[in-house]
């Protein structure tokens, strides 16, 4: 039974997210904008002091408020229920963003869908 019910959230958090669009997350010290593209396969970091990379991603989790992004340079984690902010202006994204592995430390930022 748990087996039947685990399949069936898979498949469901599957097909949610295969139509989302891509999302984009900015943060601050060090400046860096990440996309997570829309079918989540890819993840592009950006930055100012460095050339555009792209890494192949793995979706570790996924449900309606969060998403876990994972690659062997960096992962992401989403959160879709927490409004997200750059660390710098005022502009209030719809999601929260937090960047692991770039630096030492939790890097927090605002994200948003791409349309």
């Amino acid at each position: 039974m748990k087996t039947l019910i685990t399949a069936l959230l898979l498949t469901a958090s599957t097909f949610s997210f295969a139509q989302n669009a891509p999302i984009k997350c900015f943060f601050t010290e060090p400046f860096v904008a990440v996309t997570l593209n829309a079918d989540r396969t890819e993840m592009t970091l950006a930055s100012f002091d460095d050339e555009l990379t792209k890494n192949i991603v793995n979706i570790t989790f996924e449900t309606d408020e969060t998403i876990v992004a994972t690659s062997d340079r960096i992962d992401l984690t989403i959160f879709k229920n927490i409004k997200g902010n750059d660390g710098m202006s005022d502009k209030e994204y719809d999601y929260e963003g937090i960047l692991y592995g770039l630096t030492g430390s939790k890097l927090y930022g605002g994200c948003n869908e791409v349309k």
